[in-house]
């Protein structure tokens, strides 16, 4: 008889377990339903190093990608800031989060638009040098479609827009030269110039890589 009740009694408090479990997970549902959504499939960066990433608010806040994304931000935001030691803080992520979005978009690593936006401005977004306005310094006279596209030459100084621009030029410059990393920095840079652009970016871009590096491992 005492181990009928016993029994009885044990089953008993599972069973109120199990209820209570079970009203918890059913608010947790009704105030929070995004934890019970799949994770997004990941996009696929051509580059092992950047990760599986596409725009931040596209991805799931618990998700890897999320968590890798926010440290890349980090990182690179940091590097930005001990190497070019007069940009803020905000003014470093928010580039870090726009190179991420469009070379993203355009399957470019993000540390290699950064370098390019190292050399060419410091990230210094207000920058103009005869026609070449920016980050990225895009030339507003043989750039005249996508600086139209962008809100004209004052829009370039929006480090968004900017970046928006010079990397899809970019991009279009690796398209006709079949991925050539190099000739497509020497299109970028202008054809015609004596000194070595491509290494003085590519260096650059170690400088990122190695950041990027550290951390993941």
């Amino acid at each position: 008889m005492e181990y009928v009740m016993h029994q009885y009694i044990n089953g008993a408090l599972l069973r109120r377990l199990f209820c209570g479990a079970l009203v918890f997970l059913c608010l947790l549902f009704f105030v929070n339903p995004e934890l019970f959504q799949p994770t997004p499939p990941l996009v696929t960066v051509n580059s092992g190093m950047y990760g599986n990433l596409d725009q931040e608010d596209e991805l799931h806040p618990f998700s890897l990608a999320h968590s890798y994304r926010q440290m890349q931000i980090k990182t690179l935001s940091e590097a930005i800031t001990t190497k070019f030691t007069t940009v803020p803080k905000y003014q470093a992520e928010q580039i870090v989060k726009a190179a991420l979005k469009e070379s993203t978009k355009r399957g470019i690593a993000p540390t290699l638009i950064l370098a390019i936006i190292a050399v060419e401005s410091s990230f210094n977004p207000v920058i103009i040098s005869g026609n070449d306005h920016g980050l990225m310094q895009v030339n507003t006279y043989w750039q005249k479609e996508v600086t139209e596209e962008v809100g004209g030459p004052k829009a370039l100084l929006d480090p968004l827009k900017n970046i928006y621009a010079g990397t899809k030029i970019f991009a279009n410059y690796l398209l006709r030269t079949n991925g050539n990393t190099r000739q497509a920095l020497r299109k970028f840079n202008g054809e015609g110039k004596a000194n070595d652009y491509p290494s003085t970016v590519l260096n650059q871009q170690k400088f990122f890589d190695s950041a990027l590096l550290a951390q993941s491992t």
